[in-house]
């Protein structure tokens, strides 16, 4: 854009990411971020999550992390909806010692989970066979007044069905 005389402003720049990371070029909105900043304009929390969900997105979680270390330490605090991205995506790639580490600073920092970030660590617990831990998740999101989602309920109960559990023991989550 300076190249050809024209100088963008931070409502252009955050477009041009955006619609950028619509056609899942990460790199490419990282790019645009990095030469923002070489013109003067600060990255804000809103262009750093549209650039992290793209890297998720794409599966490059290691550039996602990377990145929110990078906005964390330019004093930009992330919010559920990066921690969220984040988390779902270290999870369904099994890193799940990393996603926890999040969830607990995320729950240290005040911020409030949603059902999507107990859902993504529930099924990431789950899928590596990490029951316990699954189940412990889920009583602590139902003790924070968070219904659980259908997907969620479901690992319960192919989970309970298949160990011979009381078959009413899912209803617990439901009432």
């Amino acid at each position: 854009m300076s190249e050809m005389g024209f100088k963008g402003d931070n409502v252009l720049y955050r477009i041009l990411i955006n619609e950028i990371c619509k056609i899942r070029q990460p790199a490419l909105a990282l790019e645009l971020h990095r030469k923002m900043e070489k013109n003067n304009y600060e990255g804000t929390l809103n262009t750093y999550i549209m650039i992290i969900a793209a890297f998720c997105k794409r599966e490059m979680v290691d550039e996602a992390v990377s990145l929110f270390s990078e906005m964390a330490s330019k004093g930009i605090s992330p919010d559920v909806v990066a921690y969220g991205s984040l988390i779902k995506k270290l999870c369904c790639s099994g890193r799940l010692r990393a996603a926890a580490t999040y969830f607990n600073e995320m729950v240290s920092r005040g911020l409030a989970v949603d059902v999507v970030v107990y859902g993504s660590l529930i099924n990431g617990f789950a899928r590596v066979g990490m029951w316990k831990e699954a189940e412990k998740i889920l009583d602590m999101m139902v003790g924070e007044k968070i219904s659980p989602d259908v997907a969620t309920l479901k690992i319960f109960i192919d989970l309970f069905m298949q160990r011979g559990d009381d078959k009413k023991r899912p209803m617990r989550y439901l009432i």
